[in-house]
């Protein structure tokens, strides 16, 4: 039998669950299809790729995702590019030299030589889960709204043929005065945690899933001694 201190603890926390879920029914999404730049890859892919905007976004903010969809996809197309063109992609030159840890997702079973050969499996894996998302095979992808200490995040996933490129998005991240290439590194970090790539908290460094949005948000330019990691992984959620 319960005590009266555990019955009331109880009802706390079944009335907080209540709330939760409540909150989850009634918020509303906008779909939102947007052109898939067009990249050069072995694999057919799709014209356009949807998303469902909660509504509680401004027109403002909207506006602001899709520049940051636009600019994450950017570095995907040029990596691509690049490649094609005859050229080391400066986005692997970048990961060849500091990417160190936890080169490969979760699913991925071989064992990944060093930076560089890690970003050839993140790309595969992203245009995978793009395909998947255009195609319609993926389930939904949410672009959901949250308050709190965060930028940009999303929950842990392990598979690029099913699982959405779900996020949760702050608008106050939207609202700040960022770089392109801030925001586009901050939902790439959030997208490769839902491709099966992971860290351990609060660590970044020399970590595949913090060098490479590093590396977007430095336009691959090579660390400062005089700046410290810091000044970019505070956008990684």
């Amino acid at each position: 039998m319960k005590s009266r201190k555990q019955s009331v603890l109880y009802a706390q926390i079944t009335e907080k669950s209540r709330i939760k879920q409540k909150a989850r029914v009634s918020a509303t999404y906008i779909k939102m299809t947007i052109p898939l730049q067009e990249a050069i890859v072995d694999e057919a892919m799709p014209a356009t790729l949807t998303f469902y905007v909660d509504s509680r976004f401004t027109a403002a903010h909207v506006k602001a995702i899709k520049r940051m969809l636009a600019g994450t996809i950017f570095s995907w197309v040029e990596y691509f590019d690049e490649l094609d063109g005859g050229n080391t992609p400066r986005f692997k030159n970048c990961m060849r030299k500091y990417a160190k840890f936890n080169l490969s997702p979760v699913w991925f079973e071989e064992k990944i030589a060093n930076g560089g050969a890690s970003l050839e499996v993140m790309m595969d894996g992203l245009t995978t889960a793009l395909a998947a998302n255009g195609f319609g095979k993926a389930a939904k992808a949410y672009i959901m709204y949250g308050t709190g200490n965060f930028n940009v995040k999303a929950v842990n996933a392990s598979d690029p043929e099913r699982n959405s490129l779900t996020v949760t998005v702050n608008p106050r991240f939207l609202e700040k005065t960022l770089t392109d290439g801030i925001r586009a590194g901050a939902l790439w970090h959030a997208w490769m945690h839902r491709l099966g790539y992971r860290h351990p908290a609060g660590k970044y460094t020399n970590y595949a899933i913090g060098e490479a949005c590093m590396c977007i948000m430095r336009h691959h330019q090579n660390k400062l001694s005089t700046e410290k990691d810091s000044k970019y992984t505070q956008y990684m959620d």
